[in-house]
């Protein structure tokens, strides 16, 4: 098994070597236009879409096609799949509501395929989804078509779907996913307060958004996010966030780069290891921030944002 674990983490450095560095991700924040953008990326081994989404889409299933290859242990890679299938399932919904499918609007590489969750949606079979899954399309379709409320109906399956992550991290015998998942919903709790903290909602309204996790009061959290931002940095400051408090007193952007940053802690500390799984798990977080950086990066080029402004907004 250790010789099987050294050639995938052989395999997985060879393509994390093709991701964009920092340097080539503040030359694309740089190019003059969002055409020259897209040129840019194509230099650098992306395929050209006609799209952001068809680009970025290509990318992601070179990310997949990688870890479909290590068949023995594709089930520890489930807890990175699982965001696609609560996009695919929120998207669905949405679509049998509005009536129009919009099939461009799925993401493939969930535990569940795209079809599947689509077909489950209109055709009102959702028992043919696996168990969890099953329960949380039931209450979230329930909450849509009782309030027609996209806000209520998004932050409760972005609520499941940190939870998911949460269990399913805290259930695995891999420390990484452990430290991994930890961190995660800690730091979106902490996006969540902030955002909400800015929109003045309610304690009561931040907490039904917030997820639990060991390394935060989510009580806390949000009865001082409702106050105000002050009173969140007073919480923040006597946790292991106490640097998101000194990030947001600087500025909206300060903050954004610490999450990136906090959440790329786990897989930047493993991804020199040359055994065990660390080192692919750190390959596949920084796949997907590349997608993220990218889409954000050529969605403010095609809004005409000054290439200076983009690249304070990059984490690295």
């Amino acid at each position: 098994m250790t010789d099987r674990y050294a050639y995938y983490v052989t395999r997985t450095k060879i393509r994390k070597g093709r991701l964009l560095s920092a340097r080539e991700m503040k030359e694309l924040s740089l190019a003059p236009t969002y055409r020259d953008a897209v040129q840019f990326l194509v230099r650098k081994g992306f395929l050209e879409g006609g799209t952001i989404e068809a680009m970025l889409s290509a990318r992601r299933r070179e990310m997949l096609d990688l870890i479909d290859e290590f068949t023995d242990i594709k089930d520890a890679f489930r807890i990175f799949r699982i965001k696609y299938d609560f996009h695919n399932l929120k998207t669905a919904i949405k679509a049998q509501i509005s009536g129009h499918k919009g099939k461009d609007d799925y993401l493939d590489g969930g535990t569940v395929s795209a079809e599947v969750i689509l077909d489950a949606v209109f055709q009102k079979r959702l028992e043919d989804l696996p168990r969890d899954l099953q329960q949380y399309a039931k209450t979230a379709q329930s909450i849509l078509l009782r309030t027609r409320d996209a806000g209520q109906f998004d932050c409760y399956l972005d609520r499941a779907l940190l939870r998911a992550i949460y269990q399913e991290g805290q259930a695995s015998k891999i420390p990484y996913l452990k430290s991994y998942t930890e961190n995660y919903v800690a730091v979106h709790d902490i996006k969540i307060a902030y955002r909400c903290c800015i929109l003045k909602k309610s304690k009561e309204f931040i907490k039904r958004a917030l997820a639990p996790c060991k390394s935060l009061a989510t009580d806390q959290l949000a009865a001082q996010g409702a106050q105000d931002s002050k009173a969140l940095c007073d919480y923040l400051v006597h946790t292991d966030y106490s640097a998101a408090a000194e990030a947001m007193r600087q500025s909206y952007c300060a903050f954004y780069r610490w999450c990136a940053r906090r959440l790329s802690a786990p897989a930047e500390a493993d991804k020199d290891e040359t055994f065990g799984l660390s080192p692919i798990f750190a390959y596949l977080f920084f796949a997907e921030q590349e997608i993220r950086e990218v889409r954000l990066i050529l969605t403010l080029k095609q809004n005409h944002m000054p290439g200076e402004l983009i690249a304070e907004r990059m984490w690295r």
